[in-house]
């Protein structure tokens, strides 16, 4: 990907240069590095962010579930209730994982 800005930048510069000289082909340059560096370090729809938020959420659902999963462990169960809290225990062990 950077070989190819750099490429085509730099027939852009070569292209600037013999059409329209050099004051004008400064200018031209600089709107065009200016545009890609505000392209490239902009983040305008924040998916960096969003990205962000989803893995801490995910971090925090995970550290929930393993809490969970260590409580459920220390609680004892009539045999009538075995196998629905069974269930549920395996349903949080499936999600808990340790850090």
């Amino acid at each position: 990907m950077g070989y190819d800005i750099k490429k085509s930048l730099s027939e852009w510069i070569e292209q600037a240069l013999q059409e329209y000289g050099l004051v004008i082909a400064c200018l031209i340059i600089g709107m065009l590095i200016g545009w890609y560096g505000k392209l490239l370090f902009a983040d305008r729809k924040y998916n960096k962010q969003i990205q962000k938020r989803f893995d801490e959420k995910d971090e925090r659902i995970a550290q929930l579930n393993f809490i969970v999963h260590e409580k459920l462990n220390k609680i004892t169960v009539p045999q009538a209730d075995k196998d629905f809290f069974r269930r549920v225990k395996r349903f949080f062990k499936k999600f808990a994982s340790k850090k």
